[in-house]
């Protein structure tokens, strides 16, 4: 199994440089990913947040391998699985990773304990029972390794997919909106457990969802994805208070918008005081006091 978590480090274990991906049918071409770029560092859970068609999940299946981009380059761990210009595509089950489906993926015709295994047995991994056990512990399911999925619940199919990525012992996870199938007191519960196995077993993750509350309590860093494209990268509190805050001004006083230059630009309190206080300067009266200081953050790394 995979080693104790440290605090997520300087090296990237996940390196995606310019990819971009449409869909065509034949009277039409919808770009899916316009030329997107970010890192993935080791021990890191980087969320992918954004709504539906924004090219979250297909930026996640172009990282497994289930998607062929039209161009760009992917590296997981140093080792290019990807790369248009040098003609690069590397399958899925060679690329070190595992994954954790929105459907959960589960093979209706073997047990839990089969279904943990299948990966292990492909691999040619020793101590498939063993691994398969510390999985099902770890997720709290030992007592459901001869059943069949067929007589889970949809919160215990899901921990039983989770065991299933765990026990392979992957670097990466990846995770396609998981918990989007589970009412919310077992995807409290689960959420709970995820965030916990991170952080003691230290692999890395991409996660994907559209739930705001789901990727603030998970992400070490958020990836706001629009249109195909990367709007905002930054931690869960810099990344929601500051345009959350913003919003609420521009609304309020009729005001025009942050002027986000960059990413990094997107989540610096400080060219956000900048911008807040000039509106507020020039748009109330004088005889009306504001206070900002509960709502601004600011961040000591700020480049500006």
């Amino acid at each position: 199994m995979m080693v104790n978590a440290s605090p997520p480090g300087t090296k990237a274990l996940v390196d995606i440089a310019g990819v971009s991906k449409s869909f065509r049918s034949r009277h039409s071409t919808v770009t899916a990913l316009g030329d997107v770029s970010m890192l993935v560092q080791e021990g890191e859970f980087v969320v992918l947040l954004g709504p539906s068609g924004c090219g979250k999940t297909t930026l996640l299946r172009s990282v497994a391998g289930l998607e062929k981009p039209d161009r760009g380059r992917i590296e997981i761990a140093g080792r290019t699985v990807f790369d248009s210009a040098q003609k690069i595509a590397v399958p899925p089950e060679n690329r070190g990773l595992s994954m954790v489906f929105q459907s959960y993926a589960l093979w209706p015709h073997m047990t839990v304990f089969d279904n943990i295994a299948y990966p292990l047995r492909n691999r040619k991994r020793p101590d498939v029972k063993g691994h398969v056990g510390r999985a099902l512990e770890m997720v709290r399911c030992g007592e459901l390794a001869s059943r069949y999925p067929g007589q889970l619940s949809g919160g215990q199919q899901q921990r039983v997919a989770l065991a299933r990525a765990l026990a392979s012992g992957d670097q990466l996870i990846l995770f396609d909106e998981p918990l989007s199938n589970v009412d919310a007191k077992v995807r409290e519960a689960v959420r709970f457990e995820l965030l916990n196995l991170q952080r003691e077993l230290g692999f890395s993750a991409l996660y994907v969802t559209h739930d705001q509350s789901e990727a603030t309590a998970l992400a070490h860093k958020i990836v706001v994805m629009r249109q195909g494209a990367v709007a905002q990268i930054g931690t869960p509190r810099a990344k929601l208070l500051v345009p959350s805050i913003g919003s609420m001004i521009q609304r309020r006083f009729d005001a025009p918008s942050l002027p986000y230059s960059s990413p990094s630009t997107a989540s610096c309190g400080r060219a956000f005081a900048r911008w807040s206080r000039t509106i507020l300067s020039t748009r109330v009266s004088a005889s009306v006091t504001i206070d900002l200081s509960g709502f601004v953050w600011m961040p000591r790394s700020c480049d500006r």
